[in-house]
Order: structure tokens, then sequence, then C-alpha cells
């Protein structure tokens, strides 16, 4: 998949994590559970950012992108990467909007706190950061147990 592949666009930062790493999943033994105000538990699970033709197609970007259609609020999503339920983070590739969003599909959380209110029953929106660099450092610094299971390069 590229940026051409839907007409988006790709932050800077995004593109070089994808180029650098291709992907990241967090695997047995360890964990990463982001502090977030706007939910009613206070936190958000994090399990994996997909890649770029993965040697493993539930990791693979393009195919994580089948349910983009789903996605009413933004002009131009792109589902990056899951929580352990498969809740989807995604950005909304267009220029003036970089920021990283976590989209309670599965309704795990209150509806109150959210950034955008769903549509058709399709679970809210919520800014968790301004760019992928200030979520994938909020990652990194929230990922516990045995920290060298990370994989990358998917």
């Amino acid at each position: 998949m590229t940026p051409t592949s839907y007409g988006v666009n790709f932050p800077h930062d995004y593109v070089d994590f994808l180029t650098k790493y291709n992907g990241m999943f967090i695997d047995a033994g360890s964990y990463c559970t982001i502090p977030f105000s706007k939910v009613d538990n206070g936190d958000i699970d994090f399990q994996e950012v997909y890649g770029i033709n993965a040697i493993n197609p539930g990791f693979d970007l393009l195919r994580a992108n089948d349910i983009r259609d789903e996605v009413m609020v933004f002009d131009n999503p792109l589902v990056i990467g899951a929580d352990p339920g498969g809740n989807p983070f995604l950005m909304n590739c267009n220029s003036s909007d970089s920021a990283v969003y976590y989209w309670d599909r599965a309704h795990i959380h209150s509806d109150d706190g959210f950034d955008y209110q769903e549509v058709n029953e399709k679970g809210n929106f919520y800014k968790i950061s301004d760019t992928f660099t200030d979520f994938y450092n909020a990652i990194m610094l929230n990922v516990g147990g045995d920290v060298n299971i990370i994989k990358e390069r998917l």
C-alpha cells in the first residue's frame, strides 16, 4: 500500500516510521496501556501498528483498511493500528490534520469525552495525539512487561 492507494497524504513522521520499522506488535509477555483521560476508565490499550506487505496478513495495512469506508467523520481515514480488542487507531490523512484517533468501534467506553460522535452506531472517535510521533512516544513510554518482546518489521 502506498499513499496513492487510497488518495491519502501520509504525514512525514508516519512515513519515517514505516520506512524504519514497517509496523509494530506488542507480543505476549508485554503490554501497553496508554493513560487517556477522555475515556471512562482513564486509559486505552495498544497492541499493533500495521505494516506494508506484512508477512502476517493480520498486520497488513492494506487489509486493515477494508473497514475505512465505515468511517463517516473523516474525509481520508487511514486505519494504522488497533488495541487488543480490535478497536482501530486511525489518522485523517489530509494536509490540515495529522493527529491519531482512537475509534471505539466496539463501544467499550461511555459516550462522553469523544471528539467526534459516532454515525450509524459505528462508535465514537477520540483524538489521542496531535502527531504520529506523539502517538509512538506514548506507546514506548507505556510498554510494560518484557519490553524486548516488541516486534517490528512485520
